[in-house]
């Protein structure tokens, strides 16, 4: 009979820590004081604006969102996050959300799913999250809805003339 070998946890460590550090969307995982606990390198250069996942470790958003206001950069996402980790934690459930807010005087929008961590007694210990920047999704969607309306006003405006021209023309 062979054994199973305990896991080499270094290496699945530096396996973990190479693969969310080059995945594009943003990953992290916060205890129950909301601090983080692991990050990426892009929720570093997009949201969190530090220079490395080590950096941000045992901050919580606020950290960060302080240090903008003292830059005068508003910046709102700190707030957006506290409220969505509270909805995890105070539910124990998974949970979707759009964050957005100010960065760096740029309007960032993630698209946000967030669950609970739980021990093996099950009781929680924190949350997990990934984030997709759409940002860009968004500006699309709000620019083909102002399209929609202009030409739906446009095409208002063409029925009323033609009404019109039809009443001129019968009143002649």
């Amino acid at each position: 009979m062979t054994q199973d070998k305990e896991p080499d946890y270094k290496k699945l460590y530096t396996l973990l820590r190479t693969m969310i550090d080059h995945a594009p969307d943003l990953i992290w995982a916060k205890d129950l004081e909301k601090k983080h606990l692991i990050v990426n390198q892009a929720n570093c250069d997009k949201l969190l604006l530090c220079q490395t996942p080590k950096e941000a470790e045992g901050k919580d958003h606020l950290y960060f969102a302080n240090r903008e206001r003292r830059n005068n950069t508003p910046y709102t996402f700190g707030e957006t996050c506290e409220d969505s980790d509270d909805v995890v934690m105070q539910t124990a459930r998974p949970g979707r959300f759009l964050e957005d807010g100010i960065v760096r005087g740029k309007y960032l929008a993630l698209d946000v799913n967030k669950a609970p961590i739980f021990d093996e007694s099950g009781r929680m210990t924190g949350i997990v999250g990934c984030g997709r920047d759409v940002t860009e999704e968004i500006r699309i969607k709000k620019e083909t809805d102002q399209l929609k309306d202009q030409l739906r006003q446009s095409q208002k405006m063409e029925a009323i003339g033609t009404l019109a021209g039809g009443i001129a023309h019968d009143l002649n």
